[in-house]
């Protein structure tokens, strides 16, 4: 960041830009790897509130060479991958060593020397500049070390095509963290826990949904009003609590003026919340003659 910063390149980069590019390096690590989270989750990081913002911001991170994209396939995601071919880098990749440093070539004594894009030598601008220290530079990996980077890669494709991408990002995070993501049984195992759990959760979900839609409440007008205070406001439930029902059987019959939507309501109790449900007559004066006609 300290390099990109003195390039002169973060003062270039818009808001947008600026916001989504750290958000991006906090699912990397210290050697740039590639990142792969998906739109909703970096709308939700940086605060944007469009994905146009987003599209816009990755294209200028692009243009500034400080990003590169690998579309996905359908079953992968996006990938995102660190550059740092912006103008004036001296930035080298750990992993990456096809990206020469921005303006510097090797020197036979091992060290780097600065050189000079424009002008000849001894001109007031000129500057001669020999890195000889690189004891605090990151080693290059090597072969070995390239070769076990691919198969984790592959091993990691391979995990998002048997469990999807969301199941096994979250198991190398999990891996990651308690430095095991080099084991691809112990992956597979927190992938397979992951799926457990997401099941045993929708199980729960359909038993506590049927439960709720088999319980039966109440069949009689006191069990409609206790029911009626948790779930009416108090203007509705002072109106029902002053009418007068009586009941004949497996019918209860309303003799006080009740509003239409209240009608509504008693009927849902009786015929969706009681089982079996029980037929409501709602007399006031006239509705006698219906009752003696159900008797």
């Amino acid at each position: 960041m300290t390099d990109i910063i003195d390039s002169g390149v973060w003062a270039s980069l818009s808001h947008a830009a600026k916001t989504l590019y750290p958000v991006l390096l906090k699912f990397s690590d210290y050697n740039f790897k590639p990142v792969w989270p998906n739109t909703e989750t970096l709308m939700r990081l940086t605060g944007f509130k469009t994905k146009k913002s987003i599209v816009s911001a990755k294209k200028e991170l692009t243009r500034a060479g400080l990003l590169y994209q690998v579309p996905g396939n359908g079953r992968t995601s996006t990938r995102y991958h660190f550059s740092f071919h912006y103008e004036g880098s001296r930035i080298t990749p750990l992993g990456d060593a096809n990206i020469t440093l921005g303006g510097f070539e090797t020197d036979a004594s091992g060290g780097s020397k600065l050189v000079s894009k424009g002008g000849a030598d001894g001109t007031p601008n000129h500057i001669n500049i020999t890195i000889s220290n690189t004891n605090n530079l990151p080693a290059v990996p090597t072969t070995g070390e390239l070769g076990k980077i691919k198969e984790e890669k592959k091993a990691f494709e391979t995990l998002v095509e048997l469990f999807g991408p969301e199941i096994a990002l979250k198991a190398y995070q999990k891996a990651v963290s308690l430095h095991m993501e080099s084991n691809t049984s112990y992956v597979q195992s927190l992938c397979r826990e992951l799926i457990s759990t997401q099941r045993q959760e929708v199980i729960k979900t359909e038993q506590k949904v049927s439960e709720e839609e088999t319980f039966s409440h109440p069949a009689s007008w006191a069990g409609f009003l206790s029911w009626a205070s948790k779930e009416l406001t108090q203007s509705s439930w002072n109106q029902l609590g002053k009418v007068q029902v009586e009941a004949d059987g497996n019918v209860i019959v309303v003799t006080s003026p009740l509003q239409g939507h209240l009608r509504q309501i008693v009927n849902m109790y009786f015929t969706e919340r009681v089982k079996p449900a029980v037929l409501v007559v709602f007399s006031e004066k006239e509705e006698g003659s219906r009752l003696s006609e159900i008797r």
